[in-house]
């Protein structure tokens, strides 16, 4: 008794040797028709089987050559094409290449592309995963400059604060100096900037905060009130002004500041510090 694969595809039997004889002369079998006996359990064209080979004479139309499988050829491409997808070509090649190599085993000879389909695996395998390689070269940097951004920031924003803070404590050490030397006078405050230039070895920087731009000649403004070293926290010296020789006796006075949050302020007795609100403060 023998199973047959029908010209539809479909599996037939057990089927006796008549019955074979009889599908051939209906053309619904040919001498290439995949069969197997209860003896031979292997699938084999029916020219095969010794005991059915007379059934094959004459004019036995040829079975035609098996197609090759589409999808194997379309994954082998995608995977060759996997750098320039970014790695979705390679993933579908690769999934592809699976149902492909399982359609062609099913086919039982129908479908030809074996070897294309296992290339096409190996190919979408390797360059998928060199894909994965690059973006996580590309993604971790930029994930990890995009949370040290703020930290960055803020460091710079500190050295910027302390540095104006450092111009100030100099401006602070010049106006001493000034006093001392002027019979106790403060500068006078439409000139200040320019009295304490000759105090400073002319050094234009330490009037200027580093966060304001470079054409701000002065950041600072000068409390015409203040007197040195008065027994009360008085202003002395605030930022927010940009221009020379500055005054502001009042917040109103001055600008925004060149720090996010506040400025900073030098007080009569000597000491600068940052400070967030200015009302509080004595004019």
């Amino acid at each position: 008794m023998y199973d047959i694969i029908g010209g539809d595809g479909k599996q037939y039997g057990p089927l006796s040797a008549d019955q074979v004889r009889a599908w051939l002369a209906e053309g619904r079998l040919n001498a290439n028709s995949s069969v197997r006996s209860d003896t031979d359990p292997q699938w084999k064209p029916l020219r095969d089987f010794p005991e059915l080979q007379p059934l094959c004479s004459g004019n036995v139309p040829a079975a035609e050559a098996p197609k090759t499988c589409g999808i194997a050829i379309a994954s082998l491409v995608l995977g060759i094409l996997g750098p320039c997808t970014l790695g979705i070509g390679p993933l579908v090649g690769l999934i592809l290449g699976c149902v492909g190599l399982s359609k062609i085993n099913k086919s039982r000879g129908t479908l030809s592309g074996k070897g294309l389909a296992v290339a096409g695996i190996s190919v979408s395998g390797v360059t998928l995963v060199l894909s994965l390689v690059l973006w996580v070269m590309l993604i971790v940097p930029i994930i990890t400059g995009a949370m040290l951004f703020p930290a960055v920031a803020q460091a710079q924003e500190q050295a910027k604060r302390v540095q104006c803070m450092n111009n100030m404590r100099q401006l602070s050490i010049a106006i001493g100096m000034y006093y001392d030397d002027n019979a106790q006078r403060m500068p006078t405050p439409s000139q200040w900037c320019d009295a304490l230039s000759n105090y400073v070895g002319n050094t234009k920087s330490l009037f200027r905060c580093p966060g304001a731009p470079p054409s701000e000649l002065c950041s600072y403004a000068l409390n015409p009130n203040a007197q040195w070293q008065s027994p009360k926290l008085t202003v002395m010296l605030v930022e927010g002004a940009g221009r020379w020789n500055a005054t502001a006796s009042r917040p109103s006075d001055l600008r925004p500041f060149h720090h996010r949050d506040g400025c900073n302020v030098l007080f009569t007795d000597g000491h600068v510090a940052f400070v967030r609100g200015l009302n509080q403060l004595q004019w």
